[in-house]
């Protein structure tokens, strides 16, 4: 079972319900019908973490702007986590 932050469960959640299907922008991850509120060093930070889980992945798209895409293990802890 893989140990989740409650700042991890809001990142999780905040790309679930962002408006980008296949992935985000890492600026735009709390453009979301729910933000999770962290921001700067601390976001990049929560975003390091799932990736080394194997929760999002993370890749260099375009003048060094990070794009943020939810794998299928992270999709599948985050609905358990709408539905608490």
């Amino acid at each position: 079972m893989i140990h989740i932050t409650d700042n991890e469960r809001k990142v999780l959640t905040s790309l679930q319900h962002n408006d980008y299907e296949d992935g985000t922008w890492s600026w735009a991850i709390n453009n979301s019908s729910k933000p999770s509120g962290i921001e700067g060093p601390a976001l990049s930070g929560v975003v390091s973490s799932l990736v080394k889980k194997g929760l999002v992945t993370s890749d260099e798209y375009d003048h060094g702007e990070n794009v943020i895409c939810i794998t299928q293990a992270g999709k599948d802890l985050g609905f358990d986590f709408m539905k608490i």
